[in-house]
């Protein structure tokens, strides 16, 4: 019994590999930084633009989620995943989620303050696990709350596409869309600049 399970999980860890085989690894930090200047020259809509850093966010949240991953996986998934949510979350609060807090519709307020509230709880998780020291040993309680983490970001991202955005375009002008755009792209490539001198 005991043989069977070990070659079922060989199984599991030859297609976890081979998924990330055929996948790709994710971008790094300094190619993402890259794109946040091509970005800038393009005049990129602000939606496109969170969606994508919330790609990148998700690549790292699927290793942090997976079972089958290795440790080894999770832990440098873990450090360019809290470096994403550092530059994306804080870009995002200081453009979106303050126009939204002075949006005239209540609904709008609501979802920035609510939005808020969640980035808070993610930040703390953050702040807990960088305490524990991830980057040098990997255990059990780093792993569930690395995943603790990772499924709370995912479900505000789902949240945020579904609904949140939505609203935000009908409560932000056009115009004002395109102005927070520019200031989301100068915050990010500052907040990741932040990020990349502290590696």
């Amino acid at each position: 019994m005991q043989n069977d399970n070990v070659s079922i999980s060989g199984i599991k860890g030859m297609l976890h590999n081979f998924k990330r085989t055929f996948e790709g690894d994710p971008l790094s930090l300094q190619e993402i930084r890259n794109g946040l200047k091509e970005d800038q020259q393009t005049n990129s809509d602000f939606i496109d633009l969170l969606e994508k850093h919330h790609d990148y966010l998700e690549e790292s949240a699927s290793v942090l989620t997976d079972n089958e991953a290795s440790f080894a996986d999770k832990q440098a998934h873990l450090g360019r995943f809290i470096h994403l949510l550092n530059m994306h979350g804080k870009a995002e609060e200081e453009t979106l989620y303050v126009s939204l807090r002075l949006a005239s519709e209540k609904e709008a307020r609501l979802e920035g303050l609510a939005g808020q509230d969640e980035h808070d709880v993610a930040f703390l998780l953050a702040k807990q696990l960088k305490a524990m020291n991830f980057e040098i040993s990997w255990s059990e309680e780093i792993d569930a709350k690395a995943k603790v983490l990772a499924n709370l970001v995912l479900n505000h991202i789902k949240e945020e596409e579904t609904e949140m955005f939505t609203i935000a375009e009908n409560a932000i002008e056009p115009l004002k869309m395109r102005v927070i755009s520019g200031f989301y792209l100068e915050k990010c490539k500052a907040y990741l600049d932040q990020e990349l001198m502290a590696l």
